[in-house]
């Protein structure tokens, strides 16, 4: 998972989000390895993302993203 947040986001509209927190869950494992995701994103179009929220996440994107890992046991 990456997670991006972003305390006070404010958008084109003078909009401001508080609290503003992207995560992207994909799978990292192919074929028994790890598999290092490509820092650019998969491609955010046709997932529907319109007005406020489309424009949140494009700015969230750009910004500094963390790992987080899960472990299952």
């Amino acid at each position: 998972m990456r997670m991006r947040h972003e305390v006070k986001l404010e958008l084109s509209n003078g909009v401001m989000m508080e609290g503003t927190t992207l995560v992207v869950v994909r799978p990292t494992v192919s074929a028994g390895c790890m598999v290092e995701e490509a820092e650019d994103e998969c491609n955010w179009d046709g997932f529907g993302f319109d007005s406020v929220y489309g424009e949140a996440v494009e700015k969230l994107i750009n910004r500094q993203s963390y790992l987080l890992e899960m472990n299952s046991f």
